[in-house]
């Protein structure tokens, strides 16, 4: 059993990446599989079918799957290899806006089981309901440092981060070729911008 690689996929992530742009490229990619093409040209006509299909899609259906895999597996570790897949590398660079807040200073039950958990406030110093989350969206801390969690100008878009610049580069999409495998294979090539 050693120096066996053991692949774990949970079901969660099978469904949405079944019905993804990459299944079925690769779906169509196998089926036109020639038996004189080298893996490694078989494998990287699939990457570049890939990167070149899913970087232009408009169907609502897609885009749809898109943003449910972003829901269902936010915080998993799926979501740069999924923005590398898609070849969507500018969405990073977007201000992160979130949840639209109807009033400020109100408790709001965010899971549906009856109880509030969370409050937006500007106060830093609130009178706290038992239970419940505060949290300050105002511009500057106690300390006078910028506030991460923000409103946007309309006073009720909250914003992430909205003061960072964020900026992309395409040689991100691939990992750089480790300088130990290059020294081992002269034939392999660093990848494009490493």
């Amino acid at each position: 059993m050693k120096n066996q690689m053991i692949l774990k996929i949970r079901k969660a992530e099978i469904i949405p990446m079944n019905s993804s742009c990459q299944s079925v490229i690769l779906l169509k990619s196998i089926l036109q599989l020639e038996p004189n093409r080298t893996l490694m040209q078989y494998l990287n006509n699939i990457i570049q079918l890939i990167l070149l299909k899913c970087s232009e899609i408009n169907d609502p259906v897609l885009l749809e799957i898109r943003r449910e895999r972003a829901i269902e597996l936010s915080f998993e570790g799926f979501s740069w290899p999924d923005i590398c897949r898609w070849k969507v590398g500018e969405l990073v660079t977007k201000p992160w806006d979130g949840i639209y807040i109807p009033k400020l200073d109100v408790s709001y039950d965010m899971n549906g089981d009856g109880k509030a958990d969370v409050n937006f406030t500007k106060n830093l110093n609130p009178e706290k309901e038992s239970g419940v989350f505060y949290l300050y969206v105002g511009k500057t801390l106690e300390n006078g440092a910028t506030n991460n969690s923000q409103l946007g100008e309309d006073g009720h878009r909250l914003f992430f981060m909205k003061h960072q610049t964020r900026t992309w580069d395409d040689k991100l999409y691939f990992y750089p070729i480790p300088a130990v495998d290059l020294v081992k294979n002269p034939n392999l090539k660093q990848n494009p911008g490493w």
